[in-house]
């Protein structure tokens, strides 16, 4: 059994850590590959991305009113998924959870 600081916790709970994890670093990897893609330095563009997705307000200087409007709307989506976090993004966008166990109740 996997142990966090002593405490054990199940195959499930780690299942979804992991997958919590990976989606941030999928998420960061993308991103990071937007500012990489447009020619911004790759540390300084990691740290923007990383930076946005923490909600923390730091910039190396990319982050300015001259960004082109796409790479704006990669950092306001990676603050919105670092603020609200995946998962409930992940459930508006997927009709499948929409209704729930009403639907396979039926």
């Amino acid at each position: 059994t996997p142990k966090f600081l002593g405490i054990p916790f199940s195959d499930k709970q780690f299942e979804q850590a992991a997958t919590l994890i990976s989606l941030y670093f999928f998420v960061t990897g993308i991103s990071w590959l937007c500012f990489v893609g447009m020619g911004y330095p790759a540390v300084d563009s990691l740290f923007e991305v990383a930076s946005a997705i923490g909600t923390v307000g730091l910039s190396t200087g990319i982050t300015s009113p001259d960004l082109p409007v796409f790479l704006k709307g990669v950092l306001s989506v990676d603050m919105l998924l670092g603020r609200l976090e995946i998962f409930p993004w992940l459930v508006v966008f997927y009709p499948g959870t929409w209704f729930g166990q009403y639907l396979e109740e039926k």
